[in-house]
């Protein structure tokens, strides 16, 4: 069922999202050490008010919480898995560690995301075949059964993985091979702002996007109504992102008229993908993303 909710301020957040960004201080489970005290669940409580910084099993994972990220003092643990859910992502396969972090579901504040910093090991890397410069971190929907990806940095001098967290759930690292002749543009949607999308305010659609062999030329939104029929394509152009801790992520907002109360159905309502085209000429683009909205701002 399709249900109803008040919010304020949305267009500013989304705004601020495209042109800032934040850092600060955070604690871990198990072996983590940080500036936060030690919880009652094996975790680290982190201060609401001044954040902390997290150093998992000798600074594997370091997990920065910047001052007033969170909503209240938190336990917060990170735990490796053994079992890494199914399914790859975008051409990249999982490699290397998966972790849960918990809270599951714990937000932070999007104008002051968490921080994490994860290690890769190159020799693995290379073992699977895998270039270093297909390196992405993903999140798993555990609702949709399904991985997102998440703005990274890859950092090659320290051998890292660098992104801003918004929440927390399970996240994996992922990479394939290269080709020897032009690889097609490495395309993948992150997830939308606000998410899940509301009828009557902005959507702030996100894809990262990169060429690994040359330079990225274009990328443009399509985006249409399927109620009460699919109606024709938008398309638009979107435009990189620059802010702190985010690569290779291009954004378009989808204005607040486009869709309302009234354009709600029965089944899916939007639809969306993003197409890339590198220097060569070569394009690529994301699976359709099919959403059923059952909010609303009024």
């Amino acid at each position: 069922m399709k249900f109803f909710i008040k919010a304020a301020a949305l267009t500013m957040l989304i705004v601020s999202l495209t042109f800032s960004a934040c850092g600060g201080g955070g604690g871990s489970g198990g072996n983590g050490t940080a500036n936060g005290g030690p919880g009652p669940d094996g975790g680290i409580i982190i201060s609401a008010e001044d954040g902390g910084t997290i150093n998992y099993n000798n600074s594997e994972i370091s997990f920065v919480v910047p001052e007033k990220s969170l909503p209240a003092d938190t336990e917060i643990k990170i735990e490796p898995l053994t079992d890494i859910p199914a399914g790859g992502a975008d051409g990249l396969e999982p490699y290397g560690q998966a972790y849960r972090f918990s809270p599951g579901g714990t937000e932070f504040d999007m104008s002051t995301p968490a921080v994490m910093e994860m290690k890769y090991d190159e020799a693995l890397l290379a073992q699977k075949g895998y270039s270093p410069d297909t390196l992405s971190l993903y999140y798993y929907d555990e609702e949709q059964k399904t991985y997102v990806a998440v703005s990274t940095i890859v950092d090659k001098d320290s051998k890292k993985l660098i992104a801003n967290i918004e929440h927390f759930t399970i996240y994996v690292p992922m990479a394939k091979a290269k080709l020897a002749t032009n690889n097609v543009p490495y395309v993948a949607l992150q997830n939308p702002v606000p998410n899940p999308i509301r009828a009557g305010a902005p959507i702030l659609v996100r894809a990262t996007v990169r060429d690994y062999d040359g330079s990225i030329s274009g990328v443009k939104l399509f985006y249409r109504k399927l109620q009460p029929s699919a109606g024709a394509w938008n398309e638009v152009v979107m435009i990189r992102e620059i802010r702190l801790n985010v690569a290779d992520t291009y954004g378009y907002i989808i204005p607040a008229s486009f869709l309302t109360s009234s354009d709600l159905g029965t089944g899916n309502d939007i639809e969306y993908y993003v197409k890339a085209t590198d220097n060569l000429g070569t394009t690529s683009s994301t699976a359709i993303r099919s959403l059923n909205i059952t909010r609303t701002y009024n």
